[in-house]
């Protein structure tokens, strides 16, 4: 869109696209936004925009990873624990 409005003699500055680029995000970005609005100096477009794709596929990651805890397991699990007298001390 930047680069139609360049061709139309109306250009956007770099800084412009990042802000109304962040700005338009939704909460799941907050902290990467906060991140990329204290850069200094401010970051172009396109390294916010790298952020934010690695920023986005972290979390899939996450997900995706397997728990060891079977968690849909029917049966509980109990762990006992007993008092045993040591043999051989008399």
């Amino acid at each position: 869109m930047a680069d139609r409005l360049k061709n139309l003699g109306a250009p956007v500055s770099d800084k412009n696209l990042l802000m109304y680029a962040v700005n338009g995000l939704d909460s799941r970005f907050a902290t990467i936004v906060k991140i990329i609005r204290h850069r200094e100096p401010l970051p172009s477009f396109e390294t916010a925009r790298t952020m934010l794709l690695l920023d986005e596929s972290t979390p899939n990651e996450a997900a995706e990873t397997t728990s060891t805890f079977d968690s849909s397991s029917s049966s509980p699990t109990v762990l006992l624990s007993t008092k045993s007298e040591p043999k051989g001390l008399d």
